[in-house]
Order: C-alpha cells, then sequence, then structure tokens
C-alpha cells in the first residue's frame, strides 16, 4: 500500500473517531438534558403535592397519611420547601425536619385552640428520621407524649445511659433527641453517630411543663424549650436557641422541627392567625351589641360588663393576656341566652 493510500486510511479513521465522539457526546448531551428536565419535572409535581397536602390539612384534624414520595432530597424552611433549585413558598404554619429523603412521606394534622379553634398545625415526616426519648420512659409527662403520638408517625425510642448496639445498627436519614428537664446525654452520640452524619443529629430540651387555664374545664401546659445540635467532633451538644410552647400541639412542632428559628417563624404565622380572629370576633361583638337595646342583659354583656378579652402568642415570650377570659365571656352570654362569640 502506498504512503498515500496509508494517510488516506488514517485519516478516514481519525475522521470516524471524530465523528463517533461528536455522536456519542449528542446523545449524552441529549439524555442529560432529558434527565435534568424529567427531574425538574418531577420536583415540581412534588412540591405542588406538598402545597395541596398543606392547604388540605386545614380542613381536617386528626388524621395521619403515609404517602409515597420520590426519593428525592427535600429541604423545609418555614419560607416553602426546595428541591435541587426549585423552590415553592409557603404561607401556612407547618412543621418539618429541616430535610428528608425517602420514599414515604408521613403528615399528621392537629387542631389548635386557645380556646377557640385557630388553625389546624400540620407536622411532616418520614420514616427515616428517628426520634429518641432520652429517658427510660418513667417520666409521666414522657409518657403523655408518647400517648399522644399516633404509631403511624413512629413511637419515640426510649433510651437510658445502657447503650448498646441496637441502638447504632439501624441507619437513619435523622436523628431527633427528646429530652426532658435535663440537657440531652452526650454518651448518645458515641452510638448514633456511627449511622448518622452529625450535621444530622440534633436535639430538644423541654422544659418542666406549667399549667395553663384556657377554658373553666380545660386546662393546657406551657414551658420552655432550648434547641441542640452535634457539635463538629460528635463528642457532645450545642445550644442553638430557645423558644416556647402553649399546648401540646406546639409543643409536638418543637419535636418535629429541628431548627429554631423555623421553629419561632410557624408560631408566629400562629399567632398572626389568631390576631385577625380576635379581630373578627371584636367586630362581631359589636354587630351583636346592636341588636339589642342598651337596657338589655345582653346589651350590658357586650359592653361594660366583661373587659375585652385579649391574647398573644409567641416562640419567645409564649403567651399573653388572659385566655380564660375567652371562655367566661362565653359562658356569661350562654347563661343569659344571648349570642356566643365562638
Amino acid at each position: 500500500m502506498s504512503k498515500k493510500a496509508q494517510v488516506e486510511v488514517q485519516f478516514n479513521w481519525v475522521f470516524v473517531l471524530i465523528a463517533g465522539a461528536l455522536i456519542l457526546l449528542f446523545f449524552v448531551t441529549l439524555v442529560s438534558k432529558a434527565k435534568v428536565t424529567a427531574e425538574k419535572n418531577m420536583a415540581t409535581d412534588v412540591l405542588q403535592k406538598l402545597d395541596t397536602i398543606i392547604a388540605g390539612s386545614q380542613t381536617s384534624a386528626g388524621t395521619v397519611q403515609t404517602l409515597d414520595f420520590p426519593k428525592l432530597e427535600t429541604s423545609f424552611s418555614c419560607d416553602g420547601y426546595r428541591i435541587s433549585d426549585i423552590q415553592a413558598p409557603v404561607e401556612r404554619a407547618y412543621f418539618a425536619p429541616s430535610s428528608i429523603k425517602d420514599d414515604k412521606l408521613i403528615v399528621w394534622t392537629l387542631e389548635y385552640d386557645m380556646p377557640f379553634r385557630i388553625m389546624n398545625l400540620v407536622y411532616m415526616t418520614s420514616p427515616g428520621v428517628r426520634y429518641i426519648f432520652d429517658g427510660d420512659g418513667s417520666d409521666a409527662f414522657q409518657k403523655r407524649i408518647k400517648g399522644e403520638i399516633p404509631h403511624q408517625v413512629g413511637l419515640p425510642e426510649e433510651v437510658s445511659t445502657d447503650w448498646n448496639t441496637a441502638l447504632y445498627e439501624k441507619s437513619s436519614y435523622r436523628v431527633r433527641i427528646i429530652s426532658f428537664n435535663a440537657d440531652p446525654d452526650p454518651s448518645i452520640l458515641t452510638t448514633v453517630k456511627k449511622s448518622t452524619p452529625l450535621a444530622r443529629i440534633t436535639a430538644v430540651k423541654i422544659g418542666t411543663p406549667s399549667p395553663i387555664t384556657i377554658a373553666p374545664s380545660k386546662q393546657e401546659i406551657y414551658g420552655d424549650l432550648t434547641f441542640y445540635r452535634s457539635n463538629a467532633a460528635g463528642t457532645g451538644f450545642v445550644q442553638v436557641g430557645t423558644a416556647k410552647y402553649v399546648g401540646l400541639p406546639m409543643l409536638f412542632g418543637a419535636i418535629f422541627s429541628d431548627d429554631p428559628e423555623f421553629y419561632a417563624c410557624a408560631v408566629g404565622r400562629v399567632n398572626n392567625r389568631l390576631q385577625n380572629l380576635l379581630i373578627i370576633t371584636e367586630t362581631k361583638k359589636s354587630v351583636m351589641k346592636g341588636n339589642f337595646l342598651p337596657t338589655n342583659v345582653c346589651y350590658s354583656i357586650y359592653t361594660s360588663t366583661f373587659p375585652t378579652p385579649h391574647l398573644s402568642i409567641s416562640a419567645s415570650g409564649g403567651v399573653t393576656g388572659d385566655v380564660n377570659q375567652w371562655s367566661l365571656f362565653n359562658s356569661i352570654s350562654e347563661t343569659k341566652s344571648c349570642g356566643l362569640l365562638y
């Protein structure tokens, strides 16, 4: 074969290789773009689904749903949900871990009343999030909280200082430790850090609850909260914030939310809803007063007989105002056959 023929053959092979590489690159790029588009479409669908869940929860309290969920890392904050670079805003109050990555989503709703219905609170989690009570289960308050959590959510595990391999053999995406009136035991980190990244191990300390009367025949509780995360070495916990809770539904919010700012923001939205309801109720009171003559007993009740109730709930200050006034106002109105405010 002549040198010219050899050069032509070599050139042809080079051309074939280049053309083949370009064709391969084209298809790889095409597949990659298709994959990105599919993931974005899936993420958009998931975020829309979450928004529908939150919206629908306002009409049904006391329910637990376990939903199929694409195993995409989903981040939660008070401002909204995010998957990759796609985010959907949220204006309602809900509580969830900072992120989950699971093929199941658990959604629990509870009615929050103080003493009238303010709104339904929504809690989100997944089977990949473990909840561990730092204690042996003998504490009465601990028993009460555990008894209130539906089994579908996943009952918190109870541990004492007798750590064993069973505690860390189960791999978990996140671990949330709940301690009662004491700082979380750093010994827990020795075991759980073997199966869960330190950045995803958090804790909350629930202070001793105090009673608060929200109606003549109904009491609730309030108390202090302290939020923690693992230190970088995995040898102890670092305090990252403090807050308060008013009522068990709000306390559950602190168990499900590992970020104190997320928790405080959600509580703030609860209070905003409360203040709007107070304005509506006060307007209703004025309208009802106008239906009676000044000599009527109901007119007296709606004016000077009873002080105007007020109430405020926050994650920093707890509850201010006499909650019981609202219930007493209704009781007095009912005994005189006057219209109820709620």
